[in-house]
């Protein structure tokens, strides 16, 4: 009944929020949105541009990520463990890379 009750509740805020127009600011959304979530203003949002070499460097450093995780992962499994080690620090490398990239673009 409670279940019933709290999905009742918040399909009800979903859909005051969908009703809104995507360009309006929204500053209290549901209690259960986190902060950063609910207080933003999405007019600001919608007029940043990022770079190109920022987004290719995301792409670039996100999916090799997640190539070097997954060699390393099957390597483990497959019992090379110096060749998963290797491709647990290129993971890490890939990983530093992101984390500059973000750095930069939220400076520049």
């Amino acid at each position: 009944m409670m279940r019933a009750v709290a999905w009742r509740r918040v399909k009800s805020q979903l859909c005051s929020l969908s009703q809104r127009s995507p360009l309006s600011a929204v500053s209290c959304g549901p209690a259960w949105l986190s902060a950063a979530a609910k207080c933003y203003h999405r007019k600001e949002m919608y007029k940043q541009k990022m770079a190109l070499p920022v987004v290719i460097g995301r792409i670039v450093a996100v999916s090799s990520m997640g190539l070097a995780a997954a060699i390393a992962i099957l390597a483990f499994v497959g019992g090379l463990w110096l060749a998963g080690l290797i491709a647990v620090a290129v993971t890490a490398l890939f990983m530093g890379m992101m984390f500059l990239i973000e750095r930069g673009a939220e400076q520049g």
